[in-house]
């Protein structure tokens, strides 16, 4: 992206620097989010780039500040990805905050179309279903702005609490923790899976050694793997992404304080005004045809729960794209929509909307 010409235009804007940290975490904790009956604040401190970094190898987050006043943020991070079984690079959008005014409108207008054109890339970003403010401003835009978002999927985040205790717990597939001999058969497994994808990830060229320098606490032992007749049938890495991003309780309506009474009693971890919420994601996720997604989740899930999970986690959280499969009927949950959108400039062509599977990690936005 041609950042130094476009912050030579927009003085307003300029890269981030570690000095932006404190007043980000200020525009953060101003504004915070409801989920599922939770007031929760988003947290990046100490380091706000490390989530841009896990995202892709190459990261921008651009801060306007007038008046010295910190008013706006928007990242761009890049990765290589497969689009109609080709490799092309491409650009995720995330940590748009901008605050109403005159000049955050007239900068979002002018700079933003050019941006998209310098970074040269396929463009995408998600955006919670529920989030009708965001979608009336960047996706039903009454104004010709210079930019579109084109709807491109539905997923559903499925996010687990706890077993529930009347529940007879069983999987039909053996699931194991993976072994050092078996780096090179899941690295392949990934891969075949990704290149199917709409925005699958190039684990061969790219992605694996990506994350294992940039995920933090990313370890090739924790992986688990479905099997059968020696043959692969799914693998997850079971991991939490603490330590870059969190989100912080600051209020628990009276409801979800019943659902704390039976975590306590039932050994689960409880929602702790004040606390984090420690959220367990099921990533590098993939299956083969023979099983399904939900399948695949419901053995590996039950297999964490035997190792006490919910005792350490919130949530164990894994995505859903067959919107008509139902989650794990043994276990307490709740799920959430995320809507999956291409961002383009006007004069490019329009983009439809994807049948097949998409790649997405919600760990890392």
């Amino acid at each position: 992206m041609d950042i130094k010409n476009i912050c030579l235009e927009f003085p307003e804007i300029a890269p981030f620097s570690p000095k932006d940290q404190t007043d980000i975490d200020v525009l953060f904790s101003s504004s915070p989010m409801r989920l599922a009956g939770l007031n929760l604040v988003y947290e990046r401190s100490p380091d706000f780039m490390a989530l841009l970094r896990a995202q892709g190898g190459e990261q921008v987050s651009l801060v306007g500040r007038h008046n010295s006043q910190l008013f706006g943020l928007a990242s761009f991070s890049f990765s290589k990805r497969f689009i109609g079984g080709k490799v092309q690079n491409v650009g995720y959008l995330g940590d748009m905050r901008i605050q109403p005014s005159k000049l955050s409108t007239r900068l979002w207008r002018d700079a933003y179309p050019k941006l998209l054109r310098s970074g040269n890339s396929y463009f995408y970003t998600a955006i919670l279903s529920q989030n009708e403010l965001a979608k009336r401003s960047l996706v039903k835009q009454k104004r010709d702005s210079g930019f579109r978002y084109d709807f491109l999927k539905k997923v559903r985040m499925i996010n687990l609490l706890m077993k529930k205790p009347w529940a007879r717990v069983r999987s039909n597939f053996f699931v194991r923790n993976a072994q050092d001999a078996d780096q090179k058969s899941v690295k392949e497994f990934l891969d075949n899976f990704n290149r199917k994808l709409h925005l699958g990830y190039c684990f061969k060229e790219f992605e694996w050694d990506h994350r294992k320098s940039n995920w933090p606490n990313w370890c090739f032992e924790d992986f688990l793997i479905i099997e059968r007749n020696n043959n692969i049938l799914a693998v997850t890495l079971p991991w939490a992404p603490t330590t870059i991003k969190r989100m912080k309780i600051n209020h628990c309506p009276s409801t979800l304080r019943v659902t704390n009474l039976f975590s306590k009693l039932l050994g689960a971890k409880s929602l702790v005004v004040g606390e984090s919420l420690s959220t367990l994601y099921l990533t590098h996720f993939a299956w083969d045809s023979s099983i399904k997604c939900h399948e695949a989740a419901d053995a590996f899930i039950t297999y964490l729960s035997s190792s006490g999970v919910f005792k350490r986690h919130n949530f164990v959280s894994y995505a859903e794209q067959d919107l008509s499969e139902p989650p794990a009927k043994s276990f307490f949950s709740f799920s959430l929509d995320v809507d999956l959108y291409s961002v383009r400039l006007t004069d490019q062509s329009v983009r439809q909307p994807i049948d097949s599977l998409i790649g997405f990690e919600m760990a890392t936005v």
